[in-house]
């Protein structure tokens, strides 16, 4: 039997992809006999928690440790963000002045996430396995030297971050940070993770992660309890305005946010409709585009073709009676949504998007057709329209491909032969340093830490303003990091001050 820490910077849990698989694995490893733990921020990002659930005769038993990141207005003491705030300003005021303030916060944010780490206690895990590039790193920095860390990454967060427009130049230090978050994300383990081909192609040409480190494993999803509720009734009752009976049921389970591209299908729905009006969409799911998507549908005269169910948890249920599932996506990598579609047996309409053509195999479980193009996109949702048995054999092929592919099941299994084969290497060769060498003294880095008995100051490697740090506050701190741990970060450091690439 394992020990398994499972971390992730965001918070836990949450709707989304990533909560799922966290959840999904955790409960396949505990059925075959392995325990596990999970480190989160907890909901709201305010606290940085450690906790596990055991089911009783009454629901479940919530067991845990939490470290408060935001000040207690009965206490005296400065938090840890506060003091790890207030230094790391200061030395990003005065030496590297140029960063950008969003920057400052993140790693500001990634230092407090190590601190609590190790203060809620990283010994005697057999394993840790982190599930997206912040923890990733945070948790390389303060684990125990001999503990395998494995990490499952699930998107690209630079490329994210190109395609919202939060970064525009691929010039700026805000890029160049970027690129740095990720290499250091995927390096800063001893196996990487990734569940589609394309990421890894992605990955080893543009941000430098070297090929053979990373593993791929497509997602998994808990089939018999999906299974039972496609049986059930939509809950709550559909009225008929949202049934439209004797129409095509186009279902989009999305949420409604820019990423997922729902502009391209209400476009696509208008030029559907201007041959036909034998379809209503169903949009479930919310998010901050719904008042934009609204008015886009009324304006285009659609309004009466789609239905805003918003959020909604019986989507099984509304996939059973749906005839068409769409995703439009801009970028996903390995969609929950169309996995579900296909193992309920629905054909698919998705972009070229990332992974999704590993997902949706063209004209075997769904159509493929080419990211924003919504002219292909109105041509194939009406193909599957106008044929029916077309329709069964992408059902039928999809629903078969799919409850062996995503079964979770398939997912331990493959999990399980990374977690073996990593603690074995672990044990055979030596730790394996991603450091940028450092040169002592530059950009302002004027201590080294040398050992446990020096002052808990030395973890920052810069002067620092003793009027906001009590040293006897921060001695459990120095106790449960590494020898060598220190803030900041000397490797984004060195490639924040030269702005030069870290491959």
């Amino acid at each position: 039997m394992l020990k398994i820490l499972f971390a992730c910077y965001f918070e836990l849990p949450h709707y989304g992809g990533l909560s799922r698989y966290v959840y999904t694995l955790k409960k396949e490893l505990e059925e075959h006999g392995h325990h596990v733990d999970i480190l989160a921020h907890h909901p709201g990002m305010n606290k940085i928690y450690k906790f596990n659930y055991t089911p009783n005769e009454f629901g479940w038993n919530l067991t845990g440790a939490e470290i408060d990141k935001t000040v207690n207005e009965h206490s005296e003491s400065l938090s840890i963000k506060d003091v790890i705030d207030h230094q790391v300003f200061r030395y990003y005021e005065n030496e590297l002045p140029h960063v950008d303030p969003r920057i400052r916060w993140r790693e500001i944010e990634r230092y407090t996430f190590e601190v609590a780490a190790a203060l809620l206690d990283l010994n005697d895990y057999d394993l840790i396995h982190t599930h997206d590039i912040l923890s990733t790193r945070a948790l390389w920095r303060v684990k125990p030297k001999d503990t395998p860390l494995v990490a499952t990454i699930h998107g690209i967060l630079a490329t994210e971050y190109i395609n919202s427009g939060e970064i525009t130049d691929t010039n700026s230090i805000n890029w160049q940070y970027a690129i740095t978050e990720e290499y250091y994300g995927h390096l800063s383990t001893d196996a990487t993770i990734v569940p589609t081909n394309w990421q890894k192609v992605q990955l080893s040409t543009h941000y430098g992660v070297p090929a053979e480190k990373i593993n791929v494993i497509p997602y998994g999803m808990n089939l018999d309890p999906f299974l039972r509720q496609l049986r059930h009734e939509p809950y709550p009752h559909l009225k008929e305005e949202q049934r439209h009976p004797g129409k095509i049921v186009i279902a989009c389970p999305a949420r409604l946010v820019p990423e997922k591209d729902h502009k391209t299908l209400i476009e696509a729905l208008r030029i559907l409709k201007e041959k036909r009006n034998d379809f209503v969409c169903w949009l479930i799911g919310d998010g901050n585009l719904r008042y934009e998507l609204e008015v886009q549908a009324k304006k285009l005269g659609l309004y009466e073709n789609i239905v805003f169910f918003g959020a909604r948890w019986d989507v099984p249920a509304l996939l059973k009676i749906s005839n068409i599932v769409v995703l439009a996506s801009k970028q996903d990598m390995h969609p929950y949504t169309l996995m579900e579609a296909q193992v309920a047996g629905k054909p698919c309409v998705a972009s070229n998007a990332g992974g999704i053509p590993e997902v949706v195999r063209h004209r075997e479980t769904g159509l493929i057709f080419e990211t924003g193009n919504s002219v292909q996109l109105a041509e194939s949702i009406s193909e599957l329209m106008d044929n029916p048995a077309l329709r069964l054999k992408l059902a039928a092929n999809a629903a078969d491909r799919g409850r062996v592919r995503y079964s979770s099941e398939t997912l331990f299994e493959k999990t399980m032969h990374i977690y073996y084969q990593t603690i074995d290497k672990k044990k055979l060769s030596p730790q394996y340093s991603t450091e940028i060498p450092e040169v002592i003294g530059k950009y302002g880095l004027v201590k080294t830490r040398v050992g446990l008995d020096d002052t808990t100051s030395n973890i920052f490697k810069f002067d620092l303003d003793y009027s906001k740090f009590d040293d006897t506050k921060w001695r459990s701190i120095l106790k449960n990091v590494p020898v060598d741990y220190s803030i900041p970060d000397t490797a984004y450091v060195q490639v924040l001050a030269e702005r030069r690439n870290p491959f």
